[in-house]
């Protein structure tokens, strides 16, 4: 997302270069994250089975008892609550994969498509498109988009829109209607496409093959787009939530000990769909092209594993060791003494046994988008949650409008720039 917002910053200052190579940037970071996420999972692999079979070690180079992190994890009283904290995770996902995130991937086919400067950009934005239609398949404008860039698309007879021109399906001249948009419906023939999984992982930069349906024959082309990205509520954060788990002593039973573990929590309130009306009454609902929500899980999903493991281990070795310190204390010191140093250990531990929470909380909820033809007079009114703005549009072939609202009664900020001449 940094390189995206890049990306932006660069479009806005007219500087396509700049924005074409934070693009790059962002579909390589997806790329890295993969990468990176294996070796994180496999590094606490090798923590465990060293804590198992080595004993735990602390940072001051004080040794413990083994520790096996299966076992804790098997717990019944740890397994609940660490149930709770992952059923949050698959709550907000959708099938987008490991490190995509599909408005970065809009952004991408968008600029690809309007300034691309050779048949291999024609290919990209080609390739994103479809990947978009996949992560968002009942967004009538993505369906539309993807049809103007793919010819196998085109209906029998009908002129065939060329990419990165003003020659586009005028289907996105006509008002969407405001119910939602129907499921995108199979139409390419079973020979060609390519099956895939209802929740398979999809690559970073890997094209999946969508379902399009048949195109209706295309209305007059107009002369100019816009296209209005709108940005609506806030990400995902994170909390901590408090859970015992146990330690495997030489002692009479099972003891436990608590430990803070990260969650995240969603955000509910935000402004919904944003409605842009023109001059003459046309109307046009935005529609989703990514969720937030999602991406953010997802992420969190894949960083879990080694969080637990790391947590239960590093919980583990402070209570262990402390323990062992405790029995040696009583042994010299008596009662009294093990009972100074169980309240001064308890006192360091709570200050210490924190998760990390940090995260991004500007992030939005949502990405939506909507495309349309431009206007005659160029006027535009924006409304979202019971809010409106006006924007008046510049000259240009094809405009784009990005729309933040981030909460449901705040203002919506509208800033434009132009995507072709």
């Amino acid at each position: 997302m940094l390189h995206t917002y890049q990306a932006l910053n660069y479009l806005q200052l007219a500087d396509a270069d700049a924005a074409r190579v934070e693009l790059n940037r962002a579909l390589q970071r997806q790329r890295d994250a993969v990468a990176a996420n294996a070796k994180r999972i496999e590094e606490a692999r090798e923590l465990a089975e060293k804590a198992s079979s080595e004993g735990v070690t602390d940072d001051q180079g004080r040794k413990g008892d083994s520790y096996d992190v299966d076992r804790a994890k098997s717990d019944p009283r740890t397994a609940s609550g660490l149930a709770s904290i992952e059923s949050k995770i698959d709550a907000a996902l959708l099938p987008y994969g490991d490190y995509v995130n599909p408005f970065t991937t809009f952004l991408d086919a968008l600029v690809f498509t309007y300034q691309g400067t050779d048949a291999s950009d024609l290919e990209r934005a080609r390739k994103s498109w479809e990947r978009v239609v996949n992560f968002a398949p009942q967004n009538p404008y993505a369906r539309a988009d993807y049809i103007a860039v793919e010819p196998d698309l085109a209906p029998p007879g009908s002129a065939e829109p060329q990419l990165g021109s003003d020659s586009v399906p005028a289907s996105v001249a006509e008002p969407v209607a405001t119910e939602s948009a129907e499921p995108v419906a199979a139409a390419i023939p079973a020979s060609e496409a390519t099956p895939e999984p209802a929740a398979a992982a999809v690559a970073a930069d890997t094209p999946v093959a969508p379902q399009i349906p048949a195109p209706e024959a295309p209305p007059a082309t107009p002369a100019s787009l816009t296209y209005v990205i709108y940005e609506t509520g806030s990400a995902p954060y994170r909390d901590q939530v408090r859970i015992d788990i146990p330690l495997f002593l030489v002692t009479s039973g099972i003891s436990y000990v608590g430990a803070a573990f990260p969650t995240i929590e969603t955000v509910g309130a935000h402004a919904g769909p944003l409605q842009i009306t023109t001059s003459d009454g046309a109307s046009y609902p935005s529609a989703l092209v990514a969720s937030m929500d999602s991406v953010v899980a997802q992420d969190f999903k894949n960083e879990w594993p080694t969080i637990l493991t790391k947590t239960l281990i590093s919980t583990a070795t402070k209570a262990t060791i402390d323990a062992i310190l405790q029995k040696q204390i009583q042994d010299q010191a008596g009662a009294g003494g093990a009972l100074l140093f169980k309240l001064a250990t308890a006192v360091a531990q709570a200050a210490v046994n924190i998760a990390d929470t940090r995260t991004w909380r500007s992030l939005p909820k949502e990405f939506h988008y909507a495309r349309l033809a431009t206007p005659a007079d160029g006027r535009l009114t924006l409304t979202a949650g019971g809010l409106s703005t006006t924007v008046v549009l510049e000259p240009a072939a094809v405009n784009v409008v990005y729309v933040k609202s981030p909460g449901a009664f705040a203002p919506l900020l509208a800033s434009q720039f132009v995507l072709k001449k």
